[in-house]
């Protein structure tokens, strides 16, 4: 059995596809709580006020769309990159797109991705992420 992750931010401004990936993260039990935010703005007050802080819900795993409105994906990374982050904070950035420029994907590489795949966003891509960073007793190992 795979200890849950605390928590997963999923930030895309497509609810159906927010509906369809919350479903699949609730089926495969890796996090106590999933939040939803519908662009990059919205993802990044929420890290703010989540991770600044001791709050053990700071999100371990953030799932994010390449193209949103207010705040796109490689807004919101350059952004996560400047934020002074606790010590202990660790995060996965899996970027989820429908397609991408190879130009771009190299930024958002160079920007600090953990990983990318197309939607819609499937059970062996979660899976395998998580089998990645965190081991059978959900500790980080990346």
């Amino acid at each position: 059995m795979r200890k849950k992750l605390n928590e997963i931010l999923l930030i895309d401004d497509d609810q159906v596809n927010n509906f369809i990936t919350e479903k699949l993260l609730i089926k495969l039990k890796i996090a106590e709580t999933i939040t939803i935010k519908s662009n990059g703005r919205e993802g990044l007050n929420f890290i703010n006020q989540k991770c600044i802080s001791d709050s053990p819900y700071c999100p371990q795993f953030i799932i994010f769309d390449y193209n949103m409105p207010v705040m796109d994906g490689l807004e919101f990374l350059k952004e996560i990159n400047r934020i002074n982050f606790r010590k202990d904070y660790q995060v996965v950035l899996l970027l989820l797109a429908v397609q991408i420029p190879p130009h771009l994907l190299k930024e958002f590489v160079t920007l600090g991705i953990s990983d990318y795949t197309t939607k819609p966003l499937d059970e062996e891509t979660v899976l395998s992420v998580y089998s990645k960073y965190w081991n059978k007793e959900g500790i980080w190992i990346g």
